[in-house]
């Protein structure tokens, strides 16, 4: 293996190893949209309304539980098809690498280019989702 491949794998092996998380480059173009957008600021007004979260855990499970999984771990059944995969939302450290309006604006808007499509769902669905996973699954 060449030197730069070498070094490469080192670096990708201490970025595993140290936990730090390394969005996929459309995932991370995703997130500079969403910032350029004015979403960084945003945060989850429904995030301690009951009555949201128990709407946003109807609205996971018809809608994001098949990619997701059922414990928000990103292996849901169609999962293993999918590159880049589905998002760990049980990450501690995607969680701390962008805000909830971020998330937000990508739950609304998707991720061009990979399997995370625009999702439908109104502006307040899309919190309701986001504080079931916030209540649920959230480190």
């Amino acid at each position: 293996m060449p030197n730069s491949l070498v070094s490469f794998a080192l670096w990708a092996c201490s970025i595993a190893l140290a936990g730090a998380y390394v969005p996929h480059k459309k995932t991370a173009a995703a997130y500079e949209n969403a910032k350029a957008a004015g979403a960084e600021s945003r945060t989850n007004p429904l995030v301690s309304d009951a009555k949201a979260v128990a709407e946003g855990a109807r609205l996971y499970e018809a809608r994001c539980e098949v990619c997701h999984g059922g414990e928000g771990k990103g292996d849901g059944v169609a999962a293993v098809a999918m590159t880049p995969p589905p998002a760990d939302l049980t990450s501690a450290e995607r969680w701390a690498y962008s805000s909830v309006g971020v998330k937000q604006w990508i739950v609304v808007n998707g991720v061009a280019k990979t399997s995370m499509a625009p999702t439908g769902l109104t502006e307040d669905e899309s919190w309701q989702v986001l504080a079931f996973i916030q209540q649920s699954f959230q480190p």
